[in-house]
């Protein structure tokens, strides 16, 4: 046996026994030999992946060198089984923008980093109601309302709040009226954060005009493994053809009716969704106009959404001329008044669905 390869294994053997003690240490969990699926080494940072069989530890332990000398980061990641594209486009869209764990690929296989992993210098806020706010804003824009105080969410030091499994974005139209309590804001720090709400808000907009084409090719290069580019655009295209209703039914506008009004604030949103703001002097007035706002005709031809799952999504007057639906999941969709001539489904799925004056 060679020198370097006796070092290696020794490097193997310490990196493994480190991997050992962060697993007992943090869950309880022994962490044998027999879980170690494989390990991979590259630029100094040590990849070790675990079998599936015990729910509670980590698919992943990632151990690498820390600039303080003989320590080591540990970073534990858990794999992502349902609805990777979902997670994929949320985390995408929120990306620097809030507070959300880390949706990586590594090995062709699609992990969330471990919220507890997360140091908050780490994080774009580091205050506890900015926090909130941002993930307020996130969770609305991107109809991901599932998570409630003891589920998707973790407090750090000082209250700052991360955010993780975006598995049901895109797919839920009940927005709670108490979601800002959820969270944990008052109306007094909303108000207070004000100008901090507003920027949010304007990043989120400002995507409205990004190139979709642009988008999908760096999801593409990020996930090359595990993104769907189809259904991605399907996602996006929510994003944008919904902006409007979300901001209305999120109530974000309206917790700022006591802040004060500057048409400036307001400008590139109202801008962004089609409603002139030349005759907008008040928070009333903009969310008078707000409330009339529509969903944007979601243009989905020509699409390959087979196999995907589409329960009781927004497909109101979607044009899914020559799209390919089969083995879709359909059930409790809205499809009334959508456009299928030439499109493919699957028959008792569409049968779930609400399909008055769809067109075949």
């Amino acid at each position: 046996m060679t020198g370097k390869r006796k070092t290696d294994e020794a490097d193997m053997e310490r990196i493994l026994q480190i991997a050992a003690d962060y697993s007992q240490k943090k869950w309880g969990i022994r962490l044998p030999v027999s879980a170690v699926k494989k390990s991979k080494t590259i630029l100094g940072r040590c990849d070790i992946f675990l079998d599936d069989s015990d729910e509670g530890r980590p698919q992943l332990i990632s151990v690498q060198p820390s600039h303080e000398g003989s320590h080591h980061i540990i970073i534990p990641y858990y794999a992502v089984c349902e609805h990777p594209d979902r997670q994929i486009v949320s985390y995408f869209l929120g990306q620097g923008r809030c507070n959300l764990a880390e949706i990586t690929e590594i090995d062709a296989r699609l992990y969330s980093r471990s919220c507890g992993s997360y140091r908050i210098e780490e994080l774009p806020h580091q205050d506890e109601e900015r926090s909130r706010i941002g993930l307020w804003v996130h969770d609305c824009l991107t109809e991901d309302l599932d998570h409630n105080q003891s589920l998707n969410r973790r407090n750090l030091l000082n209250g700052v709040c991360i955010s993780y499994d975006f598995g049901m974005a895109f797919s839920s139209r009940h927005y709670p009226f108490f979601y800002t309590f959820e969270l944990g804001l008052s109306d007094d720090s909303i108000q207070k954060n004000g100008s901090f709400l507003l920027s949010i808000l304007a990043e989120y907009t400002g995507l409205l005009q990004t190139d979709e084409n642009e988008m999908v090719e760096k999801l593409s290069k990020v996930y090359s493994k595990n993104h769907n580019a189809q259904l991605g655009r399907y996602y996006l295209r929510n994003f944008k053809a919904n902006f409007s209703v979300r901001l209305h039914y999120g109530r974000l506008i309206a917790k700022l009716k006591d802040f004060p009004f500057e048409k400036k604030h307001i400008k590139p949103i109202a801008d962004a969704i089609g409603i002139k703001a030349d005759s907008i002097d008040t928070w009333e007035a903009f969310l008078k106009k707000l409330a009339m706002s529509k969903p944007l005709k979601l243009d989905l031809r020509g699409l390959d959404l087979s196999g995907a799952d589409l329960r009781k999504a927004c497909l109101r007057g979607a044009d899914l001329r020559d799209a390919d639906l089969s083995g879709t999941d359909l059930a409790g969709a809205d499809l009334r008044g959508a456009d299928l001539r030439g499109s493919t489904f699957d028959h008792e799925s569409m049968k779930q669905a609400m399909v008055d004056g769809v067109g075949f």
